[in-house]
């Protein structure tokens, strides 16, 4: 039930059914806080009641003349756009109209949600739309390819797609609120700016004729202020209502695309970032001119669903097939053909596809995984294809859409960031699709009979977010250390927030020491610890950092080192990723954290056996970081180190070479050294999921933080990798402790002799329900006796002896 504004009155006015309303609406980009922004429902009725308390008579109501006195209309801090838009549909003879900025009480959730979820029904439902267009000048011609027209921001907001599509009429105006154009008349020009078909825009076609990817496509590079709009603004487009819940990030297009795969039957939605085409003809991997099949590595999430609509940019092309047609591709029955139904659970989404095991095929296997390795080598992986699930869906070339299927994570065939299909791995983040090239399917299909098979694949596994302190700001600078290459100096001190932190738990640092050389900066200090005769923690720790000029390079490196304390732990920053992906998903294993930052940075791998050193690479873009470089250490607080680390008594340090958060008034220093100590507490390794969803403890690994990637060789060190081994050949082998292993072995014993007690109750169990199924059948056996004419008979005539 929307709130219209009357154009006469400037009252609002409420009612109950659009349909039998006529109204014009307005379609607009919001101006930003910055700039003003937009006046508000609140806002309004301030005017209107400061409009009442000053005026001495009713609201005029002529039909014949308007009179702007006394209304909101006069008011010199009403918006222009509010009575420009009003005064545009006053003079067209709309009484009413609807602007989502003031007719909206957004202070309502209850009334936000409405709007939300019946705005595209009230842009459908309009008499008129007016696009008012605060970029484009009068005298601008939209049909030439350097209008300004083309490049309005209008054409790049996520809701003005459907304020273009459901309105069944639009005029476009310009700046000064003249007349530019209209839909129909401007349909070629849009169809060519936006990418929405010519059909849907003349409405010659419904929405429902165009495949969910494609729709997708529309809103591919189409922005919206919260992020959660960008899924919020497309319900229109699919027809489907859900709670607008702001908030929820990321995880509100996930929503859309369930409430889409339930109501609309298109598996076309699952065929985001198209990646190329697989070839038998010629070896090659296509990338066709037209735009459609271009390779492409954007997609950074795992799993079946999208995190964005941006994956689709390239699925403009993607058209359903139907179920007879696919069959008679593959050569099934129609019957045989799996329906399109998904079923959302905890571990993920179940599906039946159609299958193409490629084993039996190692010239078909050999052809298609060199095509897709030609990614995958980039990586590091050499992950084998077994198999290809085809999805009921196809290029307008006719190139069938598939899932590649690589080895399970069973036999070590993926990371932790694959999808599992059965027992089957997926790398949506390598390929997440592909199209099958049609005469490459024809000979595949003379050698491979296909079937249907039930999957399941992860809903969605995206990395975990990255620290604030790792993500990259502009306002940060680029620093240089080495000041006779430039004219600025770095000022260097201990964090204050780190001698206040350590002073607390007993340590106290002494002044840095700074020694600069020509490509060298060394930066010195120690802690002397004065917690009392009852700890035994070292009494002195000393730190050293050298930061060294890389020749023919603008990166450098960065050597943190101790000494005076025993280590038994040594990584980068990298647990705050391990924890993020392990909490609340039991079933999924932790994720690779180096994915999340460039690969491609040259890696040292450096520990020096004598005081626990760690050496990692500044790149360039870390200067525009708040951490610049870090390392961490667990180190024993105990004077004795017993042979099981985890009964001994640890504490963690962290060193980092930090912007400051804020400089305080009379401090001068741009950058910090940042020193960290906990208090004591029983060393516990990192818990991890495993692929079976068990739990097992690593360390985790020395993995690059934007600086670079590293293994420790000190002995006190015993670093484990947090990937899963990608197979025989390049598996990361991992530092097991021997003490762990016991322990493993130990907890494996117990498990399979709980096993085997479950197996003997499941044999009485079993014997039980054999012994009932008995008893149960003799008791039907005699009640169908009982029952039955001639039982009946018997019992007729025992009653008559009985009376006799």
């Amino acid at each position: 039930m929307p709130r219209f504004l009357n154009t006469w009155t400037g009252e609002f006015e409420w009612h109950n059914d659009p349909a039998q309303v006529t109204y014009a609406i307005l379609s607009h980009v919001w101006l930003k806080p910055e700039a003003g922004g937009e006046q508000s429902y609140d806002d309004v009725r301030k005017i209107q009641a400061a409009v009442k308390k000053n005026r001495s008579f009713g609201p005029i109501h002529s039909p014949s003349k308007y009179i702007e006195h006394g209304t909101i209309f006069g008011h010199s801090r009403l918006s222009d756009k509010i009575r420009e838009f009003c005064k545009v549909a006053r003079e067209a003879g709309f009484r009413l109209v609807w602007n989502d900025a003031c007719c909206i009480d957004k202070t309502s959730s209850a009334e936000l949600s409405e709007a939300i979820n019946s705005m595209y029904e009230w842009y459908r439902l309009s008499d008129m739309c007016y696009v008012y267009l605060a970029d484009v000048p009068d005298g601008d011609t939209p049909h030439d390819h350097s209008s300004t027209f083309r490049r309005s921001k209008w054409h790049s907001r996520g809701w003005t797609l459907q304020e273009l599509i459901a309105p069944e009429r639009i005029v476009f105006l310009t700046n000064t609120w003249h007349f530019l154009g209209t839909k129909i008349g401007l349909a070629p020009t849009l169809e060519w700016i936006t990418g929405v078909d010519f059909n849907i825009l003349t409405r010659r076609a419904t929405l429902d004729s165009v495949s969910v990817a494609r729709r997708m496509s529309w809103a591919a590079e189409r922005e919206t202020t919260r992020v959660e709009d960008r899924a919020y603004c497309l319900m229109g487009i699919f027809g489907i209502h859900m709670s607008p819940i702001y908030g929820e990030g990321e995880n509100a297009f996930l929503r859309l695309q369930e409430e889409v795969i339930r109501t609309i039957p298109d598996q076309s939605i699952f065929a985001w970032g198209v990646s190329g085409t697989l070839w038998l003809s010629d070896w090659r991997f296509s990338a066709e001119s037209d735009g459609n099949l271009i390779w492409s590595n954007e997609c950074t999430n795992s799993g079946l669903l999208a995190s964005s609509p941006t994956p689709f940019s390239q699925c403009a092309s993607i058209i359903p097939v139907s179920s007879s047609r696919l069959a008679h591709i593959v050569g099934l029955r129609q019957s045989e053909i799996p329906p399109l139904h998904c079923v959302f659970t905890p571990e993920g989404v179940n599906l039946r596809l159609i299958c193409l095991y490629l084993a039996g095929t190692p010239h078909i296997l050999d052809t298609f995984q060199e095509q897709l390795s030609m990614d995958l080598r980039t990586t590091g992986r050499r992950l084998q294809l077994r198999a290809l699930a085809l999805l009921q869906c196809q290029h307008k070339h006719g190139h069938l859409v598939a899932l590649p299927l690589y080895r399970s994570r069973g036999e070590g065939g993926s990371d932790g960031s694959a999808s599992l299909i059965g027992q089957w791995s997926h790398e949506p983040y390598l390929a997440q699709a592909v199209y099958l090239e049609s005469s490459a399917l024809v000979e595949t299909l003379k050698h491979i009979r296909p079937t249907v098979e039930e999957v399941t694949l992860l809903r969605n596994d995206s990395d975990p977010p990255i620290p604030k302190s790792l993500q990259e700001r502009d306002d940060l600078p680029f620093l240089d250390f080495w000041p006779w290459y430039g004219l600025s100096k770095v000022a260097i001190e201990i964090a204050p927030h780190s001698i206040s932190s350590l002073g607390l738990l007993g340590f106290i640092p002494a002044p840095l020491e700074i020694t600069r050389l020509k490509t060298e900066t060394i930066l010195k200090t120690s802690l002397a610890f004065n917690g009392g005769s009852h700890s035994q923690t070292p009494r002195v720790i000393e730190l050293c950092l050298v930061l060294t000029s890389l020749k023919d390079d603008s990166n450098a490196k960065a050597c943190f080192s101790v000494k005076g304390a025993k280590i038994i732990d040594s990584c980068s920053y990298d647990s705050p990723f391990v924890n993020a992906s392990s909490t609340g998903a039991s079933h999924r294993p932790p994720v690779n954290t180096s994915r999340i930052f460039n690969s491609a940075q040259n890696r040292s791998r450096d520990m020096d056996e004598s005081n626990g050193s760690h050496t990692s690479i500044i790149a360039r873009s870390a200067h525009h970081r708040r951490t610049i470089a870090h390392a961490e250490y667990i180190f024993h607080s105990d004077d004795d180190r017993e042979n099981d680390p985890r009964n001994c008594m640890v504490r963690l340090l962290r060193v980092a070479l930090e912007h400051p958060i804020a400089i305080a008034a009379g401090r001068y220093s741009n950058v910090l050294l940042s020193i960290e100590i906990s208090e004591q507490h029983r060393y516990a390794p990192l818990a991890q999921s495993d692929p079976d969803g068990s739990s097992s403890e690593h360390t985790g690994d020395i993995v690059e933080d934007g600086t670079s990637n590293h293994s420790c060789k000190h002995s006190n060190v015993s670093p484990s990798s947090t990937r899963l081994p990608v197979s025989v050949e390049d598996a990361d082998t991992p530092y097991a402790r021997r003490d762990s292993a016991d322990t493993l072995q130990n907890e494996n014993e117990t498990l399979r002799s709980q096993i085997a007690s479950l197996s003997t109750q499941n044999a009485v169990l079993s014997s039980q329900m054999q012994d009932m199924s008995l008893k149960m059948s003799a008791m039907l056996a005699r009640l169908d006796a009982l029952t039955s004419p001639e039982g009946l008979g018997d019992i007729v005539d025992d009653a008559h002896r009985e009376m006799q």
